[in-house]
């Protein structure tokens, strides 16, 4: 018997790939799908694509139209607001302008069982109008820590099983804190799974197109330009201050790093930058990031504030 799988898409601005998308999905083999679209509001016609799909296909669902600002608010606002029927084995996420391979949730399944996880990701493969096409890849081994510090990939290759769904969306909509101040929500439905004990596989194959063009909010994230505006995010302290919003809104402060990031001593962070290895999957990007805990600790040791003119004020 087909699994059924939920697919929770949240489109925004997207007429011009909504329709390539939604067949993708809909064609995916050996699973019975359903999907359910959040529109942010939009300028252009992405109503009335949403509206002809779900007119000819029964299992494409307008679920609201409202005003939410970001992607992140767009998700948590279907976790929370949303009453997504439980009868599905699987639930995930999907943003508009992605091409999902056939075999995407299939294989996503079949290597869940495999693994005995609760949670997946997996590597991507971005491509651009040029033709140009490059794999991301997300699966190094993962850290004991590293949900603190990085999601395990772009959350439109999630895929979570109906345990990790339920207590998810129950957290979102109970949660003290409102979730929508940590913006980034694959983080935060990554560091949830793992701070709460829920196995996680990362899969090293790629079965969907990660579109990369102008509007992208997040994108590749690839490069030299990317660690610069890592570093600038660092040495101006709002990198830290975001890392502190997620370990409040989790309730994490007893776990791992968030002591000391918590204090905000200098020697707390002289501390962090000899333990990345546990905060990072890929090695590059824990030299990085041990760099950046140095200079940051050097920046506080010397009440430097606007050192190399990195502070925000």
């Amino acid at each position: 018997m087909m699994k059924k799988v939920a697919v929770l898409l949240a489109a925004y601005n997207g007429e011009k790939w909504l329709e390539e998308q939604i067949a993708s999905i809909l064609y995916q083999a050996d699973v019975d799908v359903t999907i359910y679209i959040s529109l942010d509001e939009s300028s252009d016609k992405s109503r009335e694509v949403i509206s002809r799909m779900s007119a000819a296909y029964r299992n494409v669902i307008l679920l609201r139209e409202g005003k939410f600002g970001s992607a992140g608010k767009n998700f948590y606002g279907i976790f929370r607001d949303f009453n997504i029927p439980m009868d599905f084995d699987f639930y995930c996420l999907a943003d508009q302008d992605d091409i999902w391979l056939k075999d995407k949730l299939s294989q996503a399944i079949m290597l869940m069982a495999k693994m005995g996880s609760n949670g997946y990701s997996s590597n991507v493969t971005a491509f651009w109008p040029s033709g140009e096409r490059r794999i991301l890849t997300k699966s190094q081994p993962q850290r004991k820590w590293d949900y603190f510090f990085e999601a395990a990939g772009p959350g439109c290759t999630y895929v979570l099983d109906s345990g990790l769904y339920t207590e998810l969306a129950d957290f979102i909509s109970e949660s003290a804190i409102p979730v929508e101040r940590f913006e980034a929500h694959d983080w935060l439905i990554y560091a949830f799974a793992r701070s709460r004990g829920y196995p996680w596989t990362i899969d090293e194959c790629s079965y969907m197109l990660y579109r990369q063009h102008a509007s992208n909010q997040v994108g590749a994230n690839k490069g030299m330009k990317a660690y610069l505006k890592r570093f600038r995010a660092v040495m101006s302290g709002d990198w830290f201050a975001r890392v502190e919003t997620l370990i409040r809104v989790l309730g994490l402060q007893t776990r791992g790093p968030a002591g000391l990031l918590l204090e905000k001593k200098p020697s707390s962070y002289l501390k962090m930058a000899f333990h990345t290895g546990e905060f990072r999957r890929k090695k590059s990007d824990q030299v990085y990031l041990s760099l950046f805990f140095l200079l940051y600790y050097l920046s506080k040791l010397f009440r430097m504030p606007s050192w190399f003119g990195f502070n925000k004020n």
